[in-house]
């Protein structure tokens, strides 16, 4: 029974390889692969990936095998295989969307929109990107960015987000300003607070600190000395707001 099943693998083996060879001088054998979709991933690894020689016949080329390494590529989020009669093989990615830096125990890593930390080796490429630090914060920082796309003056201005106990944020902003997020409505107060910069300019060096956890009310931590000036300035603030200025 082996020796009749060692034959008949022997058999199959010899039929396809004949079927490779005669496909190959018909003019099916590879000269081209084709990437599309291909920002992030590493080159290189590609090309181990899709180790075929040219020339090579394309039926004998595993497509399953090529799908499976690529998909294991750190920044691949899915992929399709396929061959374009009579000479390529197209390869099309769809990468993992970088969203932020994620800090954690003095080292920085990228995190994707499902929070997951993708293995990057240049992380000079994503210095534009906010930094985020505290436990969970990658699990929660694609909703906070996307209620942040809402108000791009505060988004333009975000150095870091802090997650505070897993509850909430805080926001520091390039001017050293940090601001207090409450744990619910935080779209209502990203909106208040992206008026009061409108209207006065709150991110300011004399500013060192607004807490913004209050529905009916924006407190305001100001540098030594500032206070009396800048409650000047905020007197007239948003109408549903009482203003707290302190040094």
């Amino acid at each position: 029974m082996a020796a009749a099943a060692e034959v008949h693998i022997k058999t199959l083996n010899l039929i396809k390889n004949t079927t490779y060879t005669i496909t190959a001088n018909m003019g099916y054998k590879l000269e081209d692969i084709q990437v599309t979709g291909r920002k992030y991933t590493d080159p290189e690894s590609l090309r181990k990936i899709t180790d075929a020689g040219y020339g090579q016949a394309l039926f004998s080329i595993s497509l399953k095998d090529i799908h499976e390494k690529t998909q294991k590529l750190p920044w691949v989020e899915s992929a399709t295989i396929s061959r374009a009669l009579p000479n390529i093989i197209k390869i099309n990615l769809i990468e993992r969307t970088p969203i932020a830096l994620w800090q954690n125990d003095g080292t920085l890593s990228v995190i994707d929109a499902d929070g997951k930390s993708i293995k990057a080796s240049d992380l000079e490429s994503f210095t534009t990107l906010p930094v985020i630090t505290g436990d969970n914060a990658p699990k929660h920082a694609k909703t906070l960015l996307d209620l942040l796309k809402a108000e791009p003056i505060i988004a333009e201005n975000l150095e870091s987000a802090i997650r505070i106990g897993d509850r909430r944020w805080d926001l520091k902003m390039t001017q050293g300003l940090r601001i207090k997020l409450p744990e619910d409505d935080v779209a209502f107060a990203l909106a208040r607070i992206a008026d009061a910069e409108r209207e006065f300019l709150i991110f300011s060096k004399e500013i060192l600190s607004l807490d913004a956890r209050f529905s009916d009310k924006l407190i305001i931590k100001t540098s030594p000395g500032a206070a009396s000036k800048i409650s000047d300035h905020l007197a007239a603030a948003l109408q549903n707001d009482t203003i707290s200025v302190s040094d």
